[in-house]
């Protein structure tokens, strides 16, 4: 059994990250001093940010004998093995520059 954490963000995506992070921070601190009615759609980017984290972003991948395992913090995804068609691996040089947004 092997077990693979996320990889890490790239500097541009965490910078991205922290940008639309302080989105819900804005509103709420304008909407606590009085200066804006944006309490509740403060409260729901909060919402929802805390939904995709929670809900979509996988933390771990554990590969058993049988199947491999797919960890959220709030579930959990069983594949087996007979139900994977390909492959491939993918090295730090093709993740790289020109080939980094492109869909595989």
């Amino acid at each position: 059994m092997k077990s693979f954490r996320l990889a890490r963000m790239s500097r541009f995506i965490f910078i991205f990250a922290l940008g639309l992070l302080s989105i819900p921070v804005v509103f709420l601190s304008t909407a606590i001093s009085g200066k804006s009615p944006l309490m509740v759609p403060g409260l729901l980017l909060i919402a929802l940010c805390a939904w995709v984290w929670l809900r979509f972003r996988p933390s771990r991948f554990i590969i058993h004998p049988e199947e491999i395992e797919v960890i959220w913090p709030l579930k959990r995804r069983h594949i087996a093995r007979e139900g994977i068609s390909s492959v491939r691996s993918i090295g730090k040089e093709e993740l790289g520059g020109k080939q980094a947004g492109a869909c595989v």
